[in-house]
Formats: structure tokens, C-alpha cells, sequence
């Protein structure tokens, strides 16, 4: 019979890869028993949990402290229902409408010109801007009317002559009807008694023959004197015009401003020869100033005013409808204080296939344009305000209180709110919602970065600043300059 301790496996039966430990002699030294050792542990424990319950007591638990949220603190705006004026808004430079490059119609050197014939001056309609040597000119004037004066004589003249050969006309008919009465007597005679002789018959018979030819001849000169005279009178219309063209080209040589309008550029000197049709100077009409302002063609087909369709196909037109004279805002572009001009939408005047937009032209008057500032001149780079269809039942907003992905964040119930809504139109300072948006709404405009939805606000409404801030930076909802401080808890 086995006892408990023959059952009991030794040290090393139970930890083989322990190390053994032998005595001097090299034999093993006994080892204890497992039950021991759990015996130990124990113990061991028991110790450490006494040890742990008696300093526990020694104290008394921390007091709890209550969690406070600070309020973040924000700008609102309300949410004000304003209908959406919309403006196209494009570049343009300013030229004149009308602009003419100057020619001598005739040839010559250069006599006189204008004493202030200089770049930049204005001329005065009527006035003579530079005059060509007349002589040549004036002696053609002259040839021609000494040649229309012969003509007039030359017709006075065959006139009469007509006059003349109508009368002897008459005197040799009245020859021509005696000689043959003549004639018939002495026939009677010579036939009844011969009272004449054959001879004098036949001398009567030649004068009557002789007759006839005379009034033949004359007849013929008589016929002849309306064609004679209807060449006269055509000489006389070609003397007429050569003197008309002749004065003509003496007018001309006095080159005069055809409006008033100022010198662009000058080419001509006084003793300068000069050919027809040769650029010698440009002249400018500023009473009418015009820009043509390339906006955006999707914007352009959706805001432009045109006139109804069927108006302009009535007419035959099948190019754009037109344009609704509306009122544009004409600034200088270069002066942020230059005061707006008002200029009138007029045409349409080509779409640009390469840049995608639409040209139209504004128009100024040149009085409007030189009053009120510093005047609009030709050359001068222009910002054009268009204005186009409105909107009705739109929220308008400051324009960095909505992000580009259409989001806003609202105060409500004390609480940050995050909205999708949908922008109908953005302009320079605004933004005008059509959805998504409750009238009167508080809308928080502050700069914030990544706040915490749901975040307890401190709401301070935004005071008038006159223009609308767009910082410089966008982030999330809206732009920002530097941090702001977000919701956050903090334990007291």
C-alpha cells in the first residue's frame, strides 16, 4: 500500500529543467514540497491585501467636482429676406465711338496748318486743320469757266444762226412756189401760140429746178441746227462739271474737322507734299464714349435683360434679341475712389469662342464721363456693373458666412447648428440663399475653426462695419485670419 508521500512528485519530478542543487558530496539536496510552496504564496497574498485594506482606511475619497462647458464665444447676423439684385460685373477699355483717320483728297504741298494741330488738342467742327497750295487749283477753276462761258456763246450763237436760216427757209420756199407758177405760164403760152420760144421754157424749167435745190439745201441746214444746239448743250453740261469738279478740288484744298474732336495723331508739316488718300492725321469724337466688356456667357444667358424673342424675329433678325437699355455702373479700375459713371447698355456685339463669353457694349456720354472726378478718357481699363434679373423670396448673408460647399452654421436654441443650404446668387459683399434657411434665422459670422457641432455659444450680434470682411483664409465653413477658440470642457 502506497502512501501520500510515495504519490507526491519530488522538485525536480515536477520542474525537470529547474537547476538541481547538490551537496559537497555531489548528492542532491532534498527540496520542499509543491504544497508547501502554494502554502507560501498564499500567505504571501493575504499579507499584501491586509497591507493595502489598512492603508485605504488611513484616508478619506477625493470630493467630486462638477463638469463645466465654456461658452464659445460668436458674431451673428439675421438672416434678412432681400430680393437678389443681380449684377454682371467685366473689365472693358474706353474708346470713342467715333474715330476717323483724316486724308487730303487732292495733291500738293502743304501751305498752313492748324496752330494748335497737336496731339491731345481739340478742334473745333468747321475749323481748317491744314490747307494745300491752291494756285495749280484755282487756274483749273478758271479754265473751266472760261470754257463753260464759250460754250454759252457758241449755243447763243446757233440759236440765232437757226433763226436766220428759218426765215431764208421761208424766202426760198416763197421763191420756189413763184418759180413754178412761172413755169406753168410759160408752158401755156409755148403750147397755145407759141408766144415763147422753146428756149425761155427750158432757161424758166432750170430756174425752177434751181429753186427746188435751194430750198432743199436749206431745208437740210434747218434740220441740222437742233442736233448742233443739243451738242452745245451737252458741252456746256460737261464745261459745268469740270468747273464744279475743279472747285471742288480748290475746296479741298482746305482740309477742314469734319466734328469736334480731339487730335489723336498728327502726321503732316507745313511744306510737306501730300497724295490723296494719305493717313496724314486722326481725329476723335468724345461726346460718345463706348466699352466693350466681355462677361461670363453662362452667366450672361442666365441674368441679361433681353427684349422677348418673337420681337426681334418679326423683324427678320436671327442674331441675339435686344438688349434692354438698362443702367450700368462705370468705374476707373485703377482708383478705388474713383466715383461710379452711369453708361447704357447697348448691343450685343460678338461671342468670343476663345474665352467663352459674351461682348456687349456700354455706352457714356462724354459730358457725364468729364464730370463728378477725374475724368474717363480713351485707353482707361474700366469696371462695368451690369445689371440683370432679380430674385424674390432670398436670404441675404455677409458672403464669408457661407462656404462654396453651401453650409452655414446657425445659433439655435443657445446651440451650433450646421446647415446645407442653397445659394442662389453671390456677389462681392453677399450671398443670397434660397433654401435650406429659416427668415430671420441667426447666422453665425465669426471665423471658426473645426468647432465642436452642438457647442454652447455666447451670441454677440455683428455690428455695422460698412463693408463686409473676407478673411484671408478659408477653412471648413469660412474663411478665417487666426485661430478662435472652439467649445471645450474643463474640469474646475
Amino acid at each position: 500500500m502506497h502512501t501520500l508521500q510515495d504519490k507526491t512528485p519530488s522538485w525536480s519530478q515536477a520542474c525537470p529543467y529547474s537547476p538541481r542543487v547538490t551537496g559537497e558530496n555531489g548528492q542532491p539536496l532534498p527540496q520542499p514540497k509543491a504544497w508547501t510552496r502554494i502554502v507560501l504564496c498564499a500567505v504571501v497574498l493575504l499579507a499584501g491585501l491586509a497591507g493595502m485594506a489598512i492603508l485605504s482606511g488611513l484616508g478619506s475619497p477625493p470630493e467630486e467636482k462638477a463638469v463645466t462647458e465654456i461658452p464659445l464665444a460668436v458674431e451673428t447676423v439675421k438672416a434678412v429676406p432681400a430680393p437678389c439684385a443681380v449684377h454682371l460685373k467685366g473689365y472693358g477699355q474706353i474708346r470713342p465711338l467715333d474715330s476717323v483717320d483724316i486724308s487730303p483728297e487732292v495733291s500738293g504741298c502743304v501751305a498752313s496748318v492748324h496752330p494748335r494741330l497737336e496731339t491731345g488738342e481739340t478742334i473745333a467742327k468747321g475749323e481748317v486743320l491744314f490747307a494745300i497750295d491752291p494756285p495749280t487749283y484755282q487756274a483749273a477753276l478758271r479754265d473751266a469757266q472760261a470754257e463753260l462761258e464759250r460754250n454759252n456763246h457758241v449755243l447763243e450763237k446757233m440759236r440765232r444762226e437757226e433763226i436766220i436760216a428759218r426765215l431764208r427757209m421761208e424766202d426760198l420756199q416763197r421763191n420756189l412756189d413763184l418759180a413754178e407758177t412761172e413755169l406753168d405760164r410759160y408752158r401755156q403760152l409755148f403750147e397755145d401760140n407759141q408766144a415763147v420760144s422753146r428756149s425761155a421754157l427750158d432757161a424758166q424749167e432750170r430756174a425752177l429746178n434751181a429753186a427746188r435745190e435751194s430750198v432743199a439745201a436749206q431745208r437740210m441746214d434747218v434740220d441740222v441746227y437742233p442736233i448742233r444746239i443739243q451738242e452745245t448743250l451737252n458741252a456746256i453740261e460737261s464745261a459745268k462739271a469740270r468747273r464744279d469738279r475743279a472747285k471742288t478740288d480748290l475746296d479741298h484744298c482746305s482740309v477742314r474737322a469734319p466734328f469736334t474732336g480731339r487730335i489723336k495723331a498728327v502726321h503732316v508739316e507745313r511744306g510737306q507734299y501730300l497724295s490723296p488718300g494719305q493717313n496724314v492725321l486722326t481725329l476723335a469724337d468724345d461726346s460718345i464714349l463706348e466699352i466693350i466688356v466681355p462677361l461670363d456667357a453662362d452667366q450672361a444667358a442666365k441674368w441679361l435683360k433681353f427684349f422677348p424673342r418673337e420681337d426681334a424675329a418679326s423683324n427678320g433678325t436671327f442674331w441675339f434679341a435686344p438688349l434692354k437699355p438698362v443702367t450700368c455702373q462705370v468705374r476707373w479700375a485703377s482708383s478705388e475712389n474713383a466715383p461710379a459713371r452711369p453708361g447704357i447698355l447697348h448691343r450685343v456685339v460678338r461671342f468670343n469662342d476663345r474665352t467663352r463669353t459674351l461682348e456687349v457694349a456700354v455706352r457714356l456720354n462724354g459730358k457725364t464721363a468729364t464730370t463728378g472726378g477725374f475724368p474717363l478718357a480713351e485707353g482707361m481699363l474700366c469696371h462695368v456693373a451690369v445689371p440683370g434679373r432679380e430674385i424674390a423670396g432670398t436670404l441675404r448673408l455677409p458672403r464669408h458666412s457661407v462656404s462654396y460647399e453651401g453650409k452655414v452654421r446657425v445659433n439655435r436654441d443657445g446651440r451650433l447648428k450646421t446647415l446645407n443650404v442653397e445659394v442662389a446668387h453671390r456677389d462681392d459683399k453677399f450671398v443670397y440663399v434660397s433654401k435650406g434657411l429659416l427668415p430671420h434665422e441667426h447666422v453665425i459670422v465669426s471665423p471658426l475653426s473645426v468647432p465642436l457641432e452642438n457647442s454652447l455659444l455666447l451670441e454677440h450680434p455683428m455690428k455695422d462695419r460698412g463693408i463686409d470682411p473676407l478673411p484671408a483664409k478659408a477653412d471648413g465653413i469660412a474663411n478665417k485670419k487666426k485661430p478662435a477658440p472652439t467649445g471645450q470642457r474643463k474640469d474646475a
